[in-house]
Parts: C-alpha cells; sequence; structure tokens
C-alpha cells in the first residue's frame, strides 16, 4: 500500500520511516518506493538537487545524456547524481543510454553510494520486450550486464545492515533475471560471502536467494522429480 499523504513523499506504508518529508515540493527529488536514500545523506548543494530533479525529468535517451554532458562542463558531477542517473535508465529501459553512464563513471573515478541503485537499473534493463531485442541481443545483455555488476561489487563498502541487505538482494535479483551460468556462479560466491559478514540476511535479501535458487533448478525439475518417484517405489 502506498500512503499519497504529501508528508510521507510517497513511501511504502510500513517500510522506510525515516523518509518522513514536510516540504511538497521535496517529494520530486525522489523516486516512487526508493528503498535507500537517506533524508541525512542528501547533497548539501541545491545545484545537485535542481540536477537530479531534471536528470528524471528527461524523456529520452539522448535528452538525458546531454544533460550530463552539460552538467560535466559546468559542474563536478557526484556520485549521487550518476546514481540518479542509472535509476532514470533503468526505470525507462534505456539500456544504451545506461552503459552511457557507466563509462562517464569510469572516466570520473567516481563510485555509486548505492550498489542496490546499479544492480536494479540492470535488472530493469533485462525486463525488455521481445519484440524489441532479439535473444541473441538480449544474452549479450545479460552477459554484460553480469560482468558490469560484479565490478560494481567489488568497488563496493557497506556500511550498515541497511546497505549490505539492500545490495545483496538487488544483485540475487539480477541473477534471477540474467539466468546464465555465470550469473549464478556470482549468485552462489556472495552467498558464501555473507556467511562470514557481521550482518545477518533479512526475509527480503532470503527471497530473492530463494527465488534465484528456483530459477537455476527449474531445468532439473524433471529429473528430480523422476529421482523422487524412483525412490518411492525402489
Amino acid at each position: 500500500m502506498i500512503r499519497h499523504d504529501a508528508r510521507w513523499s510517497y513511501v511504502r506504508e510500513g517500510r522506510n520511516t525515516a523518509h518522513v518529508v514536510t516540504p511538497e515540493a521535496d517529494k520530486d527529488q525522489y523516486f516512487l518506493l526508493s528503498p535507500n536514500l537517506d533524508v541525512t545523506e542528501r547533497s548539501s548543494s541545491p545545484s545537485a538537487r535542481d540536477l537530479r530533479k531534471c536528470i528524471k525529468s528527461t524523456k529520452s535517451p539522448g535528452e538525458l545524456l546531454a544533460v550530463l554532458k552539460h552538467a560535466d562542463e559546468e559542474v563536478a558531477v557526484e556520485q549521487d547524481t550518476l546514481g540518479t542517473a542509472m535509476q532514470t535508465c533503468g526505470h525507462r529501459m534505456w539500456w544504451d543510454a545506461l552503459l552511457e553512464v557507466f563509462e562517464m563513471k569510469n572516466k570520473l573515478r567516481l563510485q555509486i553510494r548505492y550498489t542496490s541503485i546499479v544492480f536494479n537499473a540492470l535488472a530493469c534493463c533485462l525486463r525488455c520486450d521481445a519484440e524489441k531485442v532479439s535473444a541473441c541481443q538480449l544474452l549479450q545483455r545479460k552477459e554484460i550486464a553480469v560482468d558490469l555488476a560484479k565490478k560494481v561489487w567489488q568497488e563496493a563498502h557497506v556500511q550498515n545492515p541497511r546497505d549490505f541487505n539492500n545490495s545483496i538482494s538487488a544483485a540475487w535479483k539480477l541473477c534471477r533475471l540474467a539466468g546464465t551460468q555465470e550469473a549464478f556462479k556470482w549468485g552462489d560466491e556472495i552467498w558464501h560471502w555473507t556467511e562470514s559478514q557481521r550482518w545477518s540476511l533479512n526475509l527480503i535479501s532470503y527471497s530473492c536467494l530463494v527465488t534465484a535458487w528456483i530459477c537455476f533448478l527449474r531445468p532439473f525439475f524433471p529429473l528430480i522429480m523422476f529421482g523422487c518417484g524412483y525412490a518411492c517405489f525402489d
């Protein structure tokens, strides 16, 4: 359920109550149901907030890239600005524009503050219409997405349990949508890595892990059922 009260800035009921925002105009600074933008971590620069708002209002990939290019020439682009650009590209499934934003990130040597934004953006671009993207192109897109996500994962520095679970659940969601052997291998590496961390997985992370495992095992269901049936009659 979503509250449409202006005081709540469009957050899901029962979650992220730290995102309560009073000014009506400030709600446009955030995406609906954004899980990991904390009020205490907003940029102190009004121009940066205006830039993020401008990025979210773009209507085409070309317009978004033009805004970013102009901003790069005029002011120093912040990591949150690139995160907003990635989030917008994912939300609108602008794959090529998302890759351009990644190139800008590498050129500026910036790290995205919230890796879950990156993983979710990549995952959204894998949910494309079959009429627009061929099977071969989609497979190539999946391989690139997993490769980019693994590089971002290596750069990440998780500092609290909230970001820990947000990043892991988004990563496993990407693994499920990619559905490649490399994706599931990476997902398994993440699972083993979590066992040595000081934070525990929450219910959302476990659900993402289970759904990823189900997708991986689905082709083997007939063999599993045959084996179970054989064992019953043995």
